[in-house]
């Protein structure tokens, strides 16, 4: 029970369902619960980034199902690199945490060690898999996972067969790691073999050793859990089952040991290799002797080698169904308990489970409170649970407020006169345990193929000094509380002691190596390992500006005394920024910022480093960028068009003046095309002489602008762009001239109102002046026949549309007598008109003339050169003064008088 627990996350193979199970029932659930009667909040956090709070107190237990992804990944990707996986949990009041993984037929409950769980130096402890399963079990793996407490943590995995092949298909005889506080690395060694159902995969022999027994070695507190997800370890047999715990460090182990059989039958056909119940006894020193039960054989083991101890061959009968065993060493070791779920032929094989015993010594607590449902996994409750009690001899045990006696127990265990055992079955519900002496206990449990177990209490009980807390909101170094006295010291000198001082300040005393004594009656005095602390660091901030292209260079040195020397080694970036990247460039002595085109307008990312030295002082910084972005807005220029159809085009106004300004832009550029190679030179944009914008181009065309800022960013790859446009203009429909005396002229599109002017012969590019314009559109013609020219302008003002007209004149006599007098029919005037036609026809409606270009619409009273007599005849004119016009049309007389007819 701790105010702080950290899990490591976990390499997940259940990917195929079991259909003969509910697998909507699976999950990875969090249990937390406390002895403490009043309410306090748990914040659970993962990747140091908060995930969720639970309130709890004694008798209100709480538990959830974690996010997918959390605590467990079936992604090969997310091994072998540092990730925010796993948890972190800071409650206000001492609590206990467990886990518990549900996987259709597999389970396994995960007990945190919480402090007693952090240390430096780990030994990787699981069971070797079975080199001859009957059937492919794929599924199969050891793994080491690690999640880091502190920031700059480096972590060393060695000491394994180097013939391995890990999950990422790759061989090293160590790994190497690197990490920040809340993150964590998986290492898993599959063991996958070529049978008759699955021909994929053929992993070396070697990796069925796979990690048993490997160094784990940190610089910092870690935090391990190891083991089988999942393992088989019965050769011949299928079974499989989630085999998994935390760890504790070399530090915190004992040499003795009291373990309780779990569920399954003791005595398995052919013994031996088909126990499912048996105990790893794993050594981290060389010449460790090793004794079990009453027995004079001792086993001598060296680092990193172990010995399993078979359920048939070493459990002892106690009576009632009880079973235990008895582990005593010359030297500190690991001991792991593999047990079944249950004793039913067709399931045990499959009902594996694994927890790590904790030592013995009168230091251990005398209560253990509360165990929470210890018979549920999320809402399936339904498995049959053993409580396992291990006390000192001559102590009264209670549970749940009953006396335990009689069946109960005590139990002998063969070996040693100071410990008993007492064991109740089929426990349910919360459970909470007081002994009049040191106590500790553990749970097996199971259903059908589901199996599990694990122990509460008695990791701490080993005396060691574990940090607490951050800087951020004060560090304290502590022991567990469950001493009667205690002395610190610093340096060797006596600092602080005390009927109560289980934790001290040690900003208060500084850099060093601390150790404590502590005292507990009846027991003796013990001293801890010493703990080196290094001071908070000091904590400063820095401000930059810059693009976001540009990278930015900040040189490492400490801003109190710039001159301190760096331990060049000790820099990290501990934080990165939300986007783009944050690295320590070691030959420079620089901290780099890209930010990688980052669309982000500020953000913020730490490094730390230290000074040299045995005892180092330190500085982290927060730094901030404030990035500059170019952000334009596309626009338009809409202006008039010249006769020529250009117009002059104010790009520089209608662009740098409005919404695209900006303190960092420097420079403006203008180019004719999308790729920036057709740039438009200055002296095109403005008319020096007359400082005005003339920039000239047709309409419906795109000018493309790179804007360059102080930074030397710009937007090439996205440039802005200016929409070329005009103004509608005016469309003249009709021209309707009324008599020769008046003209209406029929307008529109554009923008309304009109004015209109006419002119005779009028040039199609001259320009009326204002006073000119009508706004009327019938105009008087005042100029007598012949072509004139109509020009429309709307309220835009731009130049006017223009359309060419006739105001045609026909005299009624002919005579054609070569006095030069009404001796032709003159209508030349339609000759370049749409359509002309120019017809004259006799009385009788018989056509004597056509009008064309080889007779220039003249009629000289003639008929193919022939004078025709005098008389009255008829004549048809029609043409269109413009395309899609309505056609002019006039009929009327003419009389002929021809003197050579008479």
């Amino acid at each position: 029970m701790d105010t702080e627990h950290w899990f490591a996350p976990m390499f997940d193979t259940y990917i195929v369902l079991n259909p003969d199970y509910d697998n909507s029932l699976n999950g990875d659930f969090l249990y937390l619960s406390t002895d403490s009667v009043d309410d306090f909040e748990v914040v659970i956090y993962s990747g140091e980034v908060e995930l969720d709070r639970m309130t709890i107190r004694k008798g209100n237990p709480k538990y959830i199902k974690l996010p997918p992804n959390v605590i467990t990944t079936t992604n090969p990707s997310d091994t072998f690199l540092s990730a925010k996986k796993g948890l972190h949990l800071v409650g206000g009041r001492k609590f206990l945490a467990n886990l518990r993984l549900l996987r259709g037929p597999h389970a396994e409950i995960i007990n945190s060690k919480g402090f007693a769980g952090l240390g430096t130096d780990f030994l990787g402890t699981m069971t070797p898999l079975a080199t001859t399963p009957i059937y492919g079990v794929l599924s199969q793996n050891t793994q080491i996972n690690i999640l880091a407490t502190e920031n700059n943590t480096s972590v060393k995995i060695s000491g394994y067969d180097p013939n391995i092949l890990f999950l990422n298909n790759t061989q090293s005889p160590e790994l190497n790691i690197k990490l920040n506080k809340g993150e964590s690395y998986m290492a898993v060694v599959p063991y996958r073999i070529v049978d008759h159902l699955n021909v994929l995969v053929d992993d070396p022999y070697e990796n069925y050793f796979g990690l048993v027994g490997a160094n784990i070695h940190s610089d910092k507190p870690i935090s391990v859990t190891n083991g089988n997800f999942n393992g088989n370890y019965i050769n011949r047999y299928s079974g499989s089952d989630i085999l998994m715990d935390q760890a504790i460090p070399t530090n915190r182990l004992g040499r003795e040991y009291v373990i309780a059989k779990g569920n399954g039958a003791l005595d398995v056909p052919g013994g031996g290799g088909l126990d499912m119940e048996r105990v790893i006894v794993m050594a981290i020193k060389d010449g460790t002797k090793v004794t079990v039960n009453d027995s004079p054989t001792v086993y001598l083991l060296n680092k990193g080698q172990y010995k399993i101890l078979y359920a048939s061959s070493f459990y002892k009968n106690q009576g009632n169904g009880v079973y235990n065993m008895y582990v005593k060493s010359t030297e500190d070791v690991y001991v792991y308990q593999l047990l079944a779920g249950t004793n039913d032929v067709g399931y045990q094989f499959a009902s594996g489970g694994m927890n790590m015993v904790p030592a013995l010594n009168c230091l251990l607590p005398n209560q253990i409170v509360e165990l929470p449902e210890v018979n549920q996994m999320g809402i399936r409750d339904d498995f049959n649970t053993n409580i396992n009690i291990i006390t000192k001899s001559g102590a009264q045990v209670t549970m749940n407020g009953e006396l335990l006696n009689g069946l109960y127990g005590p139990y002998p265990v063969s070996g040693t006169s100071e410990w008993v055992l007492f064991s109740k079955k089929n426990v349910k519900g919360n459970v909470s345990i007081y002994s009049t002496k040191a106590v500790t206990a553990g749970l097996a449990g199971g259903n059908q193929a589901v199996g599990y177990g694990g122990f509460f209490g008695g990791f701490s009980s080993i005396p060691q000094i574990t940090k607490k807390g951050t800087c951020a909101i004060g560090v304290k170094l502590q022991v567990d509380d469950g001493y009667d006295f205690y002395e610190w010291y610093h340096n060797g000198l006596l600092i602080a002691s005390g009927g109560d001082s289980f934790l001290i300040d040690p900003e208060n005393y500084g850099s060093g190596s601390y150790y404590c004594k502590i005292s507990k009656s009846d027991c003796g005095s013990f001293s801890t390992d010493p703990y080196i602390y290094t001071k908070c660091p000091e904590f400063t901030v820095k401000n930059f500006d810059t693009g976001n292209c540009k990278t930015v260079e900040i040189p490492v040195a400490f801003s109190s005394v710039p001159l301190k020397p760096v331990n060049w080694d000790s820099v990290l970036v501990t934080e990165q920024p939300e986007e783009g990247s944050a690295y320590y460039d070691k030959s420079s002595g620089k901290i780099i910022f890209d930010p990688d085109n980052t669309d982000l307008k500020i953000v913020k990312f730490k490094y730390y480093f230290e000074t040299t030295g045995a005892y180092p002082d330190s500085e982290e910084v927060t730094v901030t960028v404030n990035i500059a972005h170019i952000n334009l807005t596309n626009m338009e220029d809409v202006q008039c068009v010249g006769f020529d159809g250009k117009g002059i085009y104010n790009l520089k106004t209608i662009f740098e003046k409005t919404v695209n300004q900006d303190s960092t832009y420097d420079k403006y550029e203008y180019f004719e095309d999308s790729s920036l190679t057709q740039k438009i030179p200055e002296v095109n944009l403005t008319d020096f002489y007359y400082q005005v914008e003339s920039y000239k181009s047709e309409p419906g065309k795109t000018v493309y602008v790179k804007v360059t800022n102080i930074y030397g960013c710009d937007n090439k790859s996205k440039p802005a762009e200016i929409a070329l446009k005009t103004f509608e203009l005016p469309v003249i429909n009709t021209i309707d001239v009324k008599d020769s005396n008046s003209v209406t002229i029929s307008v529109s599109k554009g923008n309304y109102p009109y004015l209109y002017y006419i002119k005779k012969n009028g040039a199609l590019d001259f320009l009326p002046a204002d006073s000119d314009y009508s706004s009327s559109n019938t105009l008087p013609i005042k100029d007598g026949k012949g072509s004139y020219t109509v020009y429309v302008k709307s309220v835009d003002n731009c130049y006017p549309v223009t359309k060419v007209f006739l105001v045609v004149g026909i005299s009624n006599t002919i005579t054609p007598n070569g006095d030069g007098k009404n001796d032709t029919i003159d209508m030349s005037m339609i000759s370049d008109k749409i359509n002309p036609k120019f017809q004259i026809f006799d009385r009788n409606g018989r056509k004597v003339f056509e009008g064309s270009t080889a007779n220039n619409y003249i009629w000289t009273g003639k008929e193919n050169g022939v004078s025709i007599s005098t008389g009255t005849y008829w004549y048809f004119l029609q043409w269109q003064d413009f395309e899609n016009a309505e056609p002019d049309i006039i009929k009327g007389w003419i009389h002929l008088k021809n003197r050579s007819s008479e």
